[in-house]
């Protein structure tokens, strides 16, 4: 887990052969986007950006008004209703998907500074986690063999 906020938390998920940053609503089943990291890094700077805007230019709205704004291959839809208040709803913005998150501005607001900066959390994890086994060049015995440790031979390259 890498932030939570509210119901809503963020995800690194790394697998062998692919990164992706999981957003899911922990409250709603089945409410989640599984974002690459420059979805989520597009997706989180337009909410540090413009969540306070909208809520500032719609807190007072006597009536139910809606912005909605691209962020790659996401809409982001900033929402006042009069009975239900401020809300930020994300989703993919091609076809039919039930793959959707709502947020408050406070949860936008904090989540959206961690989702800015996905693509320096993915490029941490893929240099610094390894999954599955160590590459015949990582082993035990050639960092630790009697040449190595008396001197009389080079450390293995990367």
């Amino acid at each position: 887990m890498v932030a939570e906020k509210g119901g809503v938390r963020i995800d690194l998920d790394l697998t062998p052969d692919r990164l992706t940053i999981d957003l899911r609503d922990t409250e709603i089943m089945g409410d989640s986007l599984w974002l690459l990291p420059s979805e989520a890094a597009a997706i989180g700077r337009l909410l540090v950006s413009q969540t306070d805007k909208y809520w500032n230019a719609m807190r007072t709205a006597k009536e139910d008004t809606s912005k909605t704004l691209k962020a790659g291959k996401h809409e982001i839809t900033y929402s006042q209703n009069v009975k239900y208040g401020f809300s930020v709803h994300i989703r993919p913005d091609k076809g039919f998907s039930m793959s959707r998150i709502m947020l408050t501005r406070d949860e936008a607001e904090f989540l959206g500074s961690y989702l800015a900066q996905a693509e320096a959390m993915a490029s941490f994890a893929r240099k610094n986690v390894h999954i599955g086994a160590m590459p015949p060049e990582a082993s035990i015995q050639r960092y630790y063999s009697p040449a190595l440790l008396t001197g009389s031979a080079s450390p293995p390259r990367k």
